[in-house]
């Protein structure tokens, strides 16, 4: 008697091994689909600005380490190096100067990097519908955002560092000088250029204690206020750009158009009458 229910066993299914030719077609395959829907171009996008944050952290660190110390071999400086001209509470005050100095521009790096990363995870979740979209749309803001940013942020810490050496009568340790003069040379800010300019001075040789720290400490103050306002402006030039992108694209759109290219082909005929006339009209008078 035959059973009804057939149990049917079914063989496993064998792995199909891809040869190294199937392998490397798939891998092209693989990058070219990246290529078309745009990932490996904003990949290396935000890659650069991550690397721009790491490198704030290297150099940062790096240029904490190496201001302390002179070097005669490449005429620089090292903040101690100004301590033979110095005297004793001078010298004093200095050491906490440094102190001082050293924390405010290892927490500013940290910060500035806090910043970049920030703006480059906003890069990375932006829409990416072209290359040339992704540019003006997403990475020239982002580029305006952290170039504003990081400036101002700057500026405040010479500020706050220019108030204490005020305070303290004595120098300040601002091994960051170099990044603040590369972004906006305006390292004439309160004797920055003085040596090696890694040091703020907080006195004056021809003036008293209390002489020396109003005069810079209304400085500092107005250099933190000037901070404050090139923050703000950075939002407005953001803004500004952002409209001016807006305004392009719709008299790009516009003159495409059938209306358009009516009207521009009449404004370049009116302006070669104009100004084919004005130019004729000087030849006629030199001639």
């Amino acid at each position: 008697m035959e059973n009804d229910n057939i149990t049917h066993e079914s063989t496993p299914a064998m792995p199909t091994n891809k040869g190294f030719g199937d392998r490397v077609e798939s891998e092209v395959k693989n990058l070219l689909d990246k290529i078309d829907n745009g990932n490996i171009f904003k990949s290396i996008i935000v890659l650069f600005f991550r690397l721009i944050g790491w490198g704030i952290i290297a150099s940062g660190l790096w240029a904490c380490i190496i201001n302390m110390f002179s070097d005669d071999d490449s005429y620089r400086y090292g903040y101690f190096s100004k301590f033979e001209s110095l005297t004793g509470m001078q010298s004093f005050t200095s050491v906490i100067g440094f102190l001082i100095g050293l924390v405010l521009c290892l927490a500013t790096i940290y910060v500035l990097f806090l910043f970049v990363k920030k703006r480059t995870n906003q890069l990375e979740d932006s829409a990416y519908e072209g290359l040339i979209h992704y540019m003006y749309k997403s990475v020239f803001p982002t580029m305006i955002m952290i170039y504003g940013e990081v400036l101002a942020l700057l500026l405040f810490l010479v500020g706050i560092l220019s108030l204490v050496a005020a305070i303290l009568s004595s120098l300040v340790y601002f091994p960051l000088a170099d990044m603040f003069h590369l972004l906006g040379e305006m390292g004439d800010v309160n004797d920055l250029r003085d040596g090696s300019g890694i040091w703020i001075q907080g006195f004056n040789e021809y003036s008293t204690y209390f002489e020396s720290l109003k005069s810079n400490g209304l400085m500092s103050l107005g250099i933190m206020a000037v901070s404050a306002f090139g923050l703000l402006f950075t939002y407005v030039i953001k803004e500004v750009y952002s409209y001016f992108i807006k305004v392009l694209i719709k008299l790009v759109e516009f003159a495409i158009s059938k209306n358009g290219i009516l009207v521009l082909f009449i404004g370049i005929v009116l302006s070669y009458i104009v100004i084919g006339g004005f130019f004729s009209e000087i030849l006629e008078d030199i001639f």
